[in-house]
C-alpha cells in the first residue's frame, strides 16, 4: 500500500474489516481468511517501513 495518504489507508483497513466482518455473518470463512491475511500482510508492511525509517534517523532501539 505504498504511496497512500495515511486517511486513504485507514478507509482501505476499515472496509477490508468490514467485508471480513460480513463475510463471517454470512459464514463465507474463505473471504473472512482472505480479509485476515489482508489486514496481517498490510501490518507487515507497516511496521517494517517504521522500522526503516527509524533506523534512518538514528533510532538505536530498533
Amino acid at each position: 500500500m505504498t504511496g497512500l495518504t495515511p486517511s486513504t489507508k485507514r478507509l482501505a483497513v476499515m472496509g477490508i474489516i468490514v467485508l471480513g466482518a460480513g463475510a463471517l455473518w454470512f459464514k463465507q470463512t474463505e473471504i473472512a481468511s482472505a480479509c485476515v491475511t489482508g489486514l496481517i500482510l498490510i501490518l507487515r508492511e507497516e511496521v517494517s517501513r517504521s522500522v526503516k525509517w527509524d533506523k534512518a534517523n538514528g533510532d538505536s532501539n530498533v
